[in-house]
């Protein structure tokens, strides 16, 4: 400030220096994940809290719209980027501190995870505002893995799936000479959780079910987690003319999961119109003559497929040809991890899964009964059963379809012939020995 006194008149000159009107944004990307397979989880919905250092709740406002940010029912995937919320251009008004609360809201397929409490500075730097320093106040945790990338909050969070399951329990009380059921006597049965709580108590009567005598039934018992379930049956009424069982019988129940998943897990499908990218001796010479399904540039060549149908030889003949198709045969190339091999081998070797044309529903596979058709004698023999006409990793001899198993996780590479028109179909039956069919779905398109 200068002062002069000019003509009897005070003269004052004020200087200001001029503020800089400081802004800055700052960006959060959320990241849903499966914390097993690390696939990218859609329609995981967060609610978000933001709270000064006067635990006071703030709203965070968009720069460039000027509007309040939404942070109620936002989902994963909602917007371009599968499993991610992204939240940009949130205006820095001030150099402070803060904190970001998440919540995940349940859902009916993964483990709600606690909620997630991030620390926010802003700080000044070259007349703008910048994110200092980001840290989660828990950071030991497993679930959650924080970044700052330039002026970004990288979230990356894994959830575990709910796993769970039922059982059932069947008893039946019999005469001890006749083995008929015996209706009318009364139990009580206690069953005990693998961490002892008791998750059924009561007393039942065997009965008539579905016309067989003498059973009592216990169904839908939850599993949460595996281990070893405890039932304990204490007969307390007898029949006239039937003495009392005394002794307490105690029944140990082993559950577990259903581990298909675990133990295989598809890492890659190639549908490929030639060979030339395979290796020559590992096509399965019984199954397919290599040169016979290429032309010389090793690309597979077309043939001719009849469509078969069948009559009683009286009014309609008993096989008569209705459509003749021009067919491009594909070869199906799969690669394949077993995990902890050694529980799925038969005589210490790994039968490589058949492949089963399917028809889906939703998530729900059914098998596919093939469909009558005639082909050439060369093309059949690599179709019949649905084996593979090549495997990297095959044995010699009658072994061909089998590979030596081992304790950890081994890899494998084989491949199908299947019909162009059935790629959308496909699924590796993994036990087609057993009753009890597995699959894996690879259809394509």
């Amino acid at each position: 400030m200068n002062i002069s006194n000019i003509n009897n008149f005070i003269n004052i000159k004020v200087t200001n220096e001029k503020i800089e009107d400081i802004k800055g944004t700052f960006n959060i990307k959320l990241i849903k994940k499966d914390a097993k397979n690390e696939q990218a989880l859609n329609d995981i919905i967060f609610d978000i809290d933001v709270i000064d250092e006067n635990e006071s709740k703030i709203d965070l406002i968009n720069e460039v719209t000027g509007e309040k940010i939404k942070l109620e029912d936002l989902i994963t995937g909602s917007e371009n980027e599968d499993g991610v919320i992204s939240i940009k251009n949130i205006k820095i008004e001030d150099a402070k501190k803060y904190t970001i609360i998440l919540k995940e809201r349940k859902n009916d397929k993964y483990i709600e995870i606690d909620p997630i409490e991030i620390n926010i500075e802003t700080i000044s730097e070259n007349n703008e505002y910048i994110l200092g320093n980001v840290s989660l106040k828990d950071n030991s945790r497993e679930d959650v893995v924080l970044e700052k990338e330039n002026n970004t909050i990288i979230l990356e969070i894994k959830n575990k799936k709910k796993i769970t399951g039922t059982y059932n329990i069947k008893i039946k009380k019999i005469n001890s000479i006749s083995k008929e059921g015996l209706n009318g006597v009364k139990f009580h049965i206690k069953i005990y959780d693998n961490e002892n709580n008791i998750i059924f108590d009561d007393d039942m009567i065997t009965r008539e079910i579905n016309g067989n005598a003498g059973y009592i039934d216990i169904n839908n018992r939850i599993i949460k987690e595996p281990g070893t379930h405890r039932c304990e049956i204490t007969e307390i009424e007898s029949l006239d003319g039937y003495k009392k069982f005394n002794q307490e019988i105690i029944a140990e129940i082993e559950v577990g999961l259903n581990d298909s998943e675990e133990k295989y897990e598809v890492k890659d499908v190639k549908v490929l119109d030639s060979a030339n990218q395979l290796k020559t001796d590992a096509f399965i010479k019984k199954r397919a003559s290599f040169l016979k399904h290429v032309n010389n540039d090793g690309k597979l060549k077309t043939y001719e497929r009849e469509q078969i149908q069948y009559g009683n030889g009286i009014t309609a003949p008993e096989r008569s040809v209705i459509e003749t198709k021009t067919v491009h045969p594909k070869l199906v190339y799969v690669t394949l991890a077993v995990k902890n091999s050694a529980s799925v081998l038969k005589s210490g070797k790994f039968p490589v899964p058949s492949l089963q044309l399917v028809t889906k529903k939703g998530k729900q596979i059914f098998r596919k009964t093939y469909d009558d058709y005639g082909r050439p004698n060369y093309i059949s023999k690599s179709f019949t059963d649905g084996m593979p006409c090549y495997l990297e990793e095959k044995l010699t001899g009658k072994s061909e379809w089998f590979v030596e198993g081992s304790k950890g996780t081994i890899q494998l590479h084989f491949a199908y012939l299947v019909d162009e028109d059935e790629l959308d179909g496909m699924a590796l039956n993994l036990n087609d020995w057993s009753k009890d069919c597995e699959y894996l779905d690879i259809s394509q398109r």
